[in-house]
């Protein structure tokens, strides 16, 4: 059979590996579970990723592969993760197409989780809608995670562990470099990637855009909450696990022996160091100069990235989504929110900066609590002021469009209003999916599948390589630093110039290196 052909089983296409049997459904195949790279095992643990190894006749490629080792948290678990199977032979790769003849743009996701949980197959995720009703092609694909993908070892265990606090991005390059070298089997352009993610997925696609090996593998980019500032230097990286080491009852010599625990002893102990710094992101990506040379911020007013395209944007109220479970994000007062900018951000705040800020937001925001203003503190702090970071930036190089995500869910009693992760359905047009309407509020919430068609336009018209633009919407000008024009997303979508400048203009001169 030849490249494209298909059989009463399904449709089969050809990969560098071998021969691949997928599934048609709804009128788009869809291919799961196919092996970018060999199982990161045995003396492949910590290790850079390496070739798929070939395989004899036709694989079955209808069933999504195992996900990476991980601690499931409990909203994954309300998308269905707590059911799906783990493994380290995790680094598979998803596709969805409308068919796999012709070429067509590719949108490549990347998950979120904090670097720690997550994976490709999430059902929000499902990329059968922009397959069939906007003619990309869609892979997702599981990276490692957690200490098996960003625990430092090279200062402890020496060349062999060189790429350790690297290996989860090498893995999304591995993938990328899949997407080059066989997604024209599958209809897809190699030369038209876009490659978005949100939270942690974000966070990669902002590593991406600094990582040298990555230049050239995409196109366009998309960050959806998350940006540049994510990464730990060495130093800090070495303490961690040292952490991890002493958990374990082992020594600074005897670091080569993770390579040789059981998974489940590693999962324990990066819970434990989790814990004891009360930190989602104590494992992520390493500045370890050799594969990140310097921070991704750094290297785009390099030029890194010059000539990629982005979208990048954050949802208006982040960080209500912890709160729903995370009482002291609710319940503060002024001295437990100067103790926590203090602790939280050592690095830019004193306490007396700390009270400037704090007051400076209570005048700009006169009628809120104190436990809503600390929400909107901190979802500038985190998310929507690292963006502006990477919007001014990346504005100099190339064409950048900046949003805001402010459609409120009515779900929770409104609890969690424009939260974190919200956009993810209405970009991907799943809002029928697993966990969808608790989260939204349902098919009667206002407004709901206007937006989710007019987000899943503009993404896919931008990797179709037109200006973002959805019905319902205004023109969405570039973002520079004279209009620093900004697409809010909500019941009627409109363009604001600078919007809430007085609140930009508070964290001038501030260093969002999360480091």
């Amino acid at each position: 059979m030849v490249p494209g052909s298909s059989t009463s089983n399904g449709p089969i296409a050809d990969t560098a590996s071998g021969r691949i049997r997928g599934s048609l459904r709804n009128g788009v195949a869809v291919f799961r579970g196919i092996p970018f790279s060999q199982a990161p095992v045995g003396d492949l643990r910590f290790r850079p990723p390496q070739p798929a190894l070939p395989w004899p006749g036709v694989r079955d490629c209808t069933q999504a592969g195992p996900i990476a080792p991980q601690n499931v948290w409990d909203l994954e678990k309300l998308l269905g993760a707590g059911d799906m199977p783990q493994d380290e032979d995790c680094l598979t790769l998803n596709v969805w197409t409308p068919s796999t003849e012709g070429r067509r743009p590719v949108m490549v996701w990347i998950h979120g989780g904090a670097f720690a949980t997550g994976t490709g197959r999430t059902p929000w995720y499902e990329g059968s809608r922009l397959a069939s009703m906007r003619d990309v092609v869609v892979v997702t694909f599981n990276y490692r995670l957690g200490i098996l993908g960003f625990c430092y070892l090279a200062e402890m265990a020496g060349e062999r562990f060189a790429s350790s606090g690297m290996n989860g991005i090498l893995d999304q390059i591995a993938a990328l470099e899949w997407v080059r070298d066989n997604i024209s089997a599958l209809g897809g352009d190699p030369t038209e990637v876009t490659i978005f993610g949100e939270s942690a997925g974000a966070m990669s696609v902002g590593t991406l855009l600094g990582t040298p090996a990555a230049s050239g593998l995409f196109r366009r980019a998309i960050l959806q909450s998350g940006a540049c500032s994510n990464t730990s230097p060495p130093d800090k990286a070495t303490r961690i696990t040292m952490e991890v080491l002493e958990t374990l009852g082992l020594s600074t010599g005897e670091s080569a022996k993770l390579a040789d625990l059981p998974v489940d002893a590693l999962l324990a102990a990066q819970q434990t160091v989790a814990d004891m710094r009360g930190a989602y992101l104590s494992f992520q990506p390493v500045v370890d100069g050799v594969h990140l040379p310097r921070s991704p911020l750094e290297s785009l007013s390099l030029q890194s990235a010059a000539g990629v395209d982005i979208i990048v944007g954050t949802n208006e109220e982040e960080m209500k989504l912890f709160g729903i479970d995370d009482p002291s994000l609710r319940d503060v007062d002024e001295p437990q929110m100067i103790a926590q900018m203090t602790s939280l951000g050592g690095h830019l705040f004193d306490e007396e900066r700390a009270r400037g800020l704090i007051s400076a937001y209570r005048h700009q925001f006169p009628d809120l609590d104190l436990g809503a203003l600390w929400f909107q503190m901190l979802t500038d702090y985190v998310f929507r002021m690292p963006a502006t970071k990477v919007a001014e930036e990346q504005s100099a190089f190339a064409n950048v469009y900046y949003y805001l995500f402010s459609w409120a869910s009515p779900a929770f009693g409104g609890m969690i209003g424009s939260s974190h992760s919200l956009e993810i359905p209405f970009v991907f047009d799943n809002l029928d999916r697993q966990g969808v309407d608790m989260f939204t509020g349902g098919p009667d919430a206002p407004g709901r599948q206007p937006l989710a068609t007019t987000m899943s336009s503009a993404w896919t018209a931008f990797a179709h390589g037109r200006s973002p633009a959805g019905p319902g919407m205004p023109d969405w000008p570039p973002y520079d630093l004279d209009t620093r024009s900004t697409m809010i997303f909500d019941l009627q979508c409109r363009v604001e110039k600078d919007h809430e400048p007085e609140i930009r203009e508070l964290w001038e001169g501030v260093d969002f290196r999360f480091t």
